[in-house]
């Protein structure tokens, strides 16, 4: 599974390359990035290892938020890509890349504060103990999206995202976690569902309208934001 994530992940780092990706400031943290820092709580000062760096637009925003990066991803392309964005844009940052996967990486669990990673559990097969973790991930609460994706994704020309090994997380997972992390704190910061649909079936075409609708769950129904695709899980272990 790893070599077919990495070839994966190498080639689209290729395409990326093509493009130059350093021909202007990074772009804009999203908005998942934005959650997943919101929920990481204050990092200036703090040791993070972030897990799945990719190209890199993370680890700017970490690096922003004062703290200390070891950028980590399975992708030798990915590393590259982020490497060179960093020392473009951010050269007098702390920071350092590892080629590697997470499972492998030979890094000591006291030398980082927090971990944190944006869809990257799915890709890995034991979760790294540390104190605190901070994730924004898929999981697989919501039956009419697990329907969608066992039965829809990759026919009938609607768009499968990713490799065909990534997965939502499931009850499985957040067991996993607890036992290897401590305690795991999910939160909703939005409702993802129906415009995550049209993203696929309709090619964006009525995601606004959809995403409005989504929206209006989150704010209006509190009982159903569980059921959104996208959440934010908080790792803690007490200190030993």
């Amino acid at each position: 599974m790893l070599d077919a994530e990495r070839e994966f992940w190498d080639a689209h780092a290729a395409e990326q390359s093509e493009r130059d990706p350093l021909a202007s400031e990074p772009a804009e943290l999203d908005r998942y990035s934005r959650h997943l820092l919101a929920a990481a709580g204050p990092l200036a000062g703090l040791s993070v290892l972030e897990l799945g760096c990719g190209g890199g637009e993370l680890t700017v925003g970490l690096i922003d938020a004062g703290a200390s990066v070891t950028a980590l991803d399975a992708s030798h392309g990915q590393v590259e890509l982020a490497r060179r964005l960093v020392a473009h844009h951010r050269p007098d940052a702390d920071v350092r890349f590892v080629a590697t996967s997470a499972e492998t990486t030979g890094l000591p669990d006291a030398a980082f504060d927090v971990i944190c990673g944006k869809w990257v559990l799915h890709h890995l097969d034991i979760p790294r103990p540390n104190r605190r973790a901070v994730f924004y991930e898929n999981h697989d609460r919501n039956p009419l999206l697990a329907v969608a994706r066992r039965h829809a994704c990759g026919r009938l020309g609607i768009k499968r995202m990713g490799t065909s090994t990534e997965r939502p997380l499931g009850k499985r997972d957040i067991g996993l976690l607890r036992r290897h992390l401590g305690a795991v704190e999910k939160s909703y910061p939005e409702f993802l569902c129906f415009a995550l649909i049209s993203s696929r079936v309709l090619g964006y075409r009525g995601y606004r309208l959809l995403e409005n609708v989504d929206r209006l769950i989150w704010e209006r129904t509190p009982s159903l934001r569980p059921l959104s695709w996208h959440v934010v899980l908080t790792c803690s272990r007490p200190r030993r």
